[in-house]
């Protein structure tokens, strides 16, 4: 997603990496959670093979909610996070210009991603 707090052309990014989700803050390569063990085992795996209900919420004072298949992902989150010491570290909120889909994986896997039922609100939609 294109994210003007962080400068020309510079985006946060959500994908994956050491087989968890995560975020990606591209001007510092800071990642939400850490890739600590302990930051890994707070975030989940994508599982496979199934459809799956993505949801993130990005506040206006820089906050940053996830859940999956509509339960909330304790490692992505900026609240109440003891591993999010990387991400933290800067004062930015983003300013989200644009929201793009595709997938950022950085262990140059193979993947196929079908994407149904894309919302995009104000509230949180929730999973049906």
């Amino acid at each position: 997603m294109p994210d003007s707090a962080q400068g020309s052309k510079k985006h946060l990014r959500i994908g994956g990496q050491s087989k968890i989700l995560m975020y990606n803050r591209e001007s510092d390569d800071a990642t939400l959670p850490d890739l600590s063990p302990n930051g890994i085992a707070a975030s989940k795996a994508l599982p496979t093979g199934s459809w799956q209900c993505f949801e993130y919420h990005l506040g206006a004072d820089g906050s940053i909610e996830t859940w999956l298949n509509g339960d909330a992902v304790a490692g992505l989150t900026t609240k109440n996070n003891a591993n999010a010491a990387q991400w933290t570290r800067s004062s930015l909120k983003p300013k989200i210009t644009g929201v793009y889909f595709g997938w950022e994986s950085y262990g140059g896997d193979a993947n196929t991603f079908w994407y149904d039922d894309i919302a995009i609100a104000s509230t949180r939609v929730g999973c049906t």
